[in-house]
C-alpha cells in the first residue's frame, strides 16, 4: 500500500535511509527535523512494514510571465530485502498521479548516481532542465546548501 508517511514513520524510514544512505545521525536528524515536516513524504508498506520511501519537496519555478508549482523528488529508496520488485517505481507513479490530480506542473530529481539517470528516464523523466531560476522555502535552501 502507497500512503502518505506520518510521524510514527520515522523510524522506519531512517532504517531505509540508513541503509541505502548514511548512518551520519546530525544528516538523519537534519531530515526528520526539517526535511520530513516541509515535504510530502510517501511510503510503499506490506504488512504495517516500511519497504520503501520517496519525498517531494515543494518547489516553484518561476518565469516572467508566470509561476509553475512542483516538486523536487529526493531520498526515493527501498530495502535492500525488498529490492528488485518495483516498488520505488509504484510510489513514482503514485506520486505523478497525485501531483496530476492537485493541479502541480512538474516534477524534477537529481540522481544521486549517474546510473540511476537510465532509471529514471524509463519512467519518462528527461535529462533537459530549463536554465530559468527556481524557488524553494527557505527552510529547504538551508537544508540543501
Amino acid at each position: 500500500m502507497i500512503r502518505l508517511a506520518t510521524k510514527l514513520d520515522i523510524k522506519g524510514i531512517e532504517t531505509i535511509f540508513r541503509e541505502r544512505f548514511t548512518t551520519d545521525q546530525d544528516y538523519l536528524n537534519m531530515v526528520f527535523t526539517y526535511l520530513f515536516p516541509m515535504s510530502k513524504c510517501y511510503v510503499y508498506t506490506e504488512d504495517k512494514q516500511i519497504l520503501s520511501t520517496l519525498f517531494l519537496i515543494p518547489i516553484k519555478y518561476n518565469t516572467p510571465q508566470t509561476s509553475y508549482k512542483g516538486y523536487y523528488m529526493y531520498g526515493v529508496a527501498t530495502l535492500k530485502s525488498a529490492s528488485n520488485r518495483g516498488l520505488a517505481k509504484k510510489i513514482i507513479q503514485h506520486i505523478k498521479e497525485e501531483t496530476r490530480k492537485e493541479g502541480g506542473d512538474f516534477i524534477i530529481c537529481k540522481p544521486a548516481e549517474k546510473s540511476l539517470f537510465k532509471y529514471y528516464s524509463n519512467l519518462g523523466y528527461s535529462i533537459n532542465i530549463p536554465k530559468t531560476p527556481f524557488t524553494i522555502s527557505e527552510v529547504i535552501k538551508i537544508y540543501l546548501s
